[in-house]
């Protein structure tokens, strides 16, 4: 049977079912759908750039024992090297606020119209370089659920046209902690010029050089041929709600209008994985257009 399709479908997706419940109670803490989107959209401070918006939830939240950590995300708090991380804003383009210690706090990206009520309490964790946010200890219950959802901005993230030595660009995903289920909607400006299809990828090496990732893999390498399939949802509006996920299109109505954009002219495209490993890396890769098919 290992040799039909369907059935290796099947017994994968419950060999990561089993590997989902050993990690919960490894790690003590769970969640049930990772959400990620990624708005490319033109930059109205750049004309040959385009900004990113990013929203990312985590629904049904839960710790399985009490006091453990419930990490969120991370942000570099300082940098001397020009790190895009130093460069996010709030969705609305406002700056984001200072921790204790006059350092980025990226806890001013939670956008509380988007968690449950009441919004649990967030902590920093120094990290070194980079502070970790995570749910406080002192905040949920064992096996209370809570929903969490940060958004924000990076101007003129990268440039129109492609360039020797990145032709495209990509955008990559990993599971916190242990998930149900990570969703990944890219939602590509209709006035974005694409250079080609869009290509998943999943790689199962999680710390990964972004510098040298100039180019997709080629497609008969296994990074390739693993990766889910990536789906063109019919429209921006009545396509999105999905069982994963409750009120996909309400978190897209209200992130894009907090960033002033027409959620309507963008396309979208998804992609899924279920049970992902904590070790997975989703990377979707973005083709540019060269300059001479821009006329620029």
């Amino acid at each position: 049977a290992g040799w039909i399709p369907e059935q290796r479908a099947s017994a994968e997706r419950d060999a990561r079912r089993l590997i989902f419940r050993g990690l919960t109670t490894v790690e003590g803490t769970r969640t049930g759908t990772i959400y990620n989107s990624v708005y490319v959209l033109p930059s109205a401070s750049a004309p040959a750039k385009f900004d990113l918006l990013i929203v990312a939830v985590r629904e049904d939240l839960r710790r399985l024992r009490p006091d453990e950590h419930i990490p969120l995300t991370s942000i570099a708090a300082h940098s001397d090297t020009g790190d895009w991380n130093d460069h996010r804003r709030l969705l609305d383009g406002a700056s984001m606020g200072d921790d204790e210690a006059g350092g980025h706090d990226p806890r001013s990206l939670v956008i509380e119209e988007l968690c449950s009520s009441p919004a649990p309490k967030l902590e920093l964790v120094n990290l070194g370089d980079s502070s970790s946010v995570v749910v406080s200890s002192e905040s949920l219950d064992v096996n209370e659920i809570a929903t969490v959802t940060f958004g924000w901005r990076i101007n003129e993230y990268f440039s129109r046209n492609a360039e020797k030595r990145a032709r495209s660009q990509h955008f990559s995903f990993t599971a916190s902690v242990p998930a149900e289920c990570m969703t990944v909607d890219l939602f590509v400006h209709k006035d974005f010029p694409l250079g080609g299809e869009l290509v998943p990828a999943v790689s199962r090496v999680i710390d990964v050089d972004h510098r040298a990732m100039s180019q997709p893999p080629p497609p008969e390498t296994r990074d390739r041929m693993r990766a889910p399939a990536l789906e063109r949802l019919a429209n921006s509006t009545t396509a999105l709600n999905t069982e994963d996920l409750r009120g996909c299109e309400a978190i897209a109505r209200h992130a894009t209008k907090l960033a002033g954009v027409d959620l309507d002219s963008f396309n979208v495209h998804r992609t899924r994985i279920e049970f992902p490993m904590t070790t997975e890396v989703l990377t979707i890769w973005l083709p540019l257009q060269s300059g001479d098919k821009q006329g620029s």
